[in-house]
């Protein structure tokens, strides 16, 4: 696996792409590229953990019990921004210099080549990041006030264009696509920590908690 690995890593191609260290500081990154060992990166995957923990939580209870952010108000104004984080993410991603283990060589592999780290993540994160954040629940609403003018009817659920039952138990299970964020959380703890110094058997009882 590790062996693949490192055949795409280092591309003949982009010898800027690739960088070998050891506990070394980082190096010049190119412009716009992250470093994810900043404290504000550090700080906005501690935020993603919180609001995946959060959707993980909630998402369950609103399709078990048909319960749902009445449009525009302050509950349905607050998943906006849960998915505009999301979605900020995914760009954030794309833009963020990578640190992969070597386990063989006992080592760490930089990259900073911009189309090596988005090909990795769209062959990997990419396509749970985008079925989980797209917003179809505020786009049904959005869709519906539009129809029908009405912010009690879409409320209700009695809006002219989703008032089949059959339509509204179809939009309930797609928000079970949010759930797949769950996936991520792991990620996210795990660059964590190897960001904060920090005793790992912590990150171990943390994964466990949240898992149970």
């Amino acid at each position: 696996m590790w062996r693949r690995s490192l055949v795409f890593l280092l591309p003949s191609k982009s010898p800027q792409g690739k960088q070998i260290f050891e506990g070394a500081p980082f190096p010049k990154l190119p412009p716009l590229l992250i470093r994810p060992d900043t404290r504000w990166k550090t700080a906005w995957d501690l935020w993603i953990a919180v609001l995946i923990l959060y959707s993980i939580l909630l998402v369950p209870v609103r399709v078990g019990f048909a319960w749902r952010a009445c449009i525009f108000s302050t509950d349905w104004w607050w998943d906006v921004v849960v998915d505009l984080c999301f979605s900020l993410d995914i760009i954030l991603t794309f833009r963020t210099a990578l640190v992969v283990e070597v386990a063989e060589a006992n080592t760490k592999l930089l990259i900073i080549d911009a189309r090596t780290i988005a090909h990795r993540y769209l062959c990997g994160w990419f396509l749970i990041d985008l079925l989980s954040t797209v917003p179809v629940d505020t786009a049904v609403d959005l869709i519906s006030y539009a129809a029908s003018g009405s912010i009690e009817s879409v409320c209700s659920g009695t809006a002219g264009v989703f008032k089949s039952m059959q339509v509204i138990r179809m939009l309930r299970l797609i928000r079970l696509l949010k759930l797949f964020r769950f996936l991520k959380l792991g990620a996210k703890i795990k660059v964590m920590e190897d960001m904060v110094d920090m005793n790992p058997a912590y990150f171990r009882f943390m994964k466990l908690f949240i898992s149970v």
